[in-house]
């Protein structure tokens, strides 16, 4: 691959948006953050902001990295840390790297590619929206999933006398029961909930419910239809996000056409 600006490596962004590229990092950070070392943490974070121009694609070299992150105190990146980050991250499938060179055949600073988090690819357009049908199709299995679940009733938790789940919605709580979610599984469901939320001081408790609900659902549905997840956790959050950016062009339109 020929080097050059990084405006001509657009091809390669797998991201919509610097949101989206953001909340992909994230949820690779849920399954893999503690695999990396305190200084390795310090390389990834600069090279991921080195990636916000083409969204998810740097070409910036190591020993500029190093040169910043002593100005900030960081105590520098050295080339070994950066390279053992980078073996970590390749080896993960969280990053992808190109070769480059000169037009005089010599090497030049390497292309590196931030992946998505989901296994399926990423689609720039692409939103999480319901039909009609797909709704029918989510009630469908949630009440043919609630029938199975009515003989396990007397084997649960009641999480409602849980102190740590205390200020999670009853409601929220007893969906998640029904599918059979163990209480520290509901407490993280609704932290990605209070996350992709915690910006938006409109939104009330039984809002985020709903919302939340919402992309419970939606979650379900896309594994019965064969989605393969390899973190629910970052999966649900990943829908969460999406359902907001709809809501968001929803509301804009509205506002608009008003």
């Amino acid at each position: 691959m020929r080097t050059g600006k990084i405006e001509q490596f657009k091809s390669l962004s797998q991201f919509k948006s610097l949101k989206d590229f953001n909340n992909n990092i994230e949820q690779w950070m849920v399954d893999y953050k503690n695999e990396f070392t305190k200084g390795e943490m310090i390389a990834f974070n600069r090279l991921k902001r080195y990636a916000a121009k083409v969204y998810g694609v740097s070409n910036v070299s190591i020993n500029k990295l190093s040169a910043i992150s002593k100005e900030l105190d960081q105590g520098g990146i050295s080339r070994s840390t950066f390279k053992r980050m980078l073996k970590k991250a390749k080896h993960f499938g969280i990053i992808t790297v190109y070769d480059t060179e000169r037009t005089d055949g010599s090497t030049s600073t390497n292309i590196y590619v931030f992946n998505c988090y989901s296994i399926e690819p990423c689609q720039k357009e692409q939103e999480v929206l319901q039909t009609p049908v797909q709704e029918d199709l989510i009630e469908n299995q949630l009440n043919h999933h609630k029938t199975e679940n009515k003989s396990k009733t007397n084997n649960k938790l009641d999480i409602r006398k849980d102190n740590a789940i205390k200020d999670i919605p009853i409601e929220y709580q007893d969906l998640l029961k029904d599918y059979g979610y163990s209480p520290k599984q509901i407490i993280e469901f609704y932290k990605c909930v209070k996350y992709a939320t915690k910006y938006l001081t409109y939104y009330t408790d039984q809002d985020k419910v709903k919302l939340g609900l919402r992309a419970l659902k939606q979650m379900i549905i896309n594994k019965k239809l064969g989605y393969k997840v390899r973190n629910m956790f970052g999966y649900y959050t990943q829908i969460l996000h999406n359902f907001l950016d709809v809501d968001y062009l929803q509301m804009v339109r509205n506002v608009t056409l008003d």
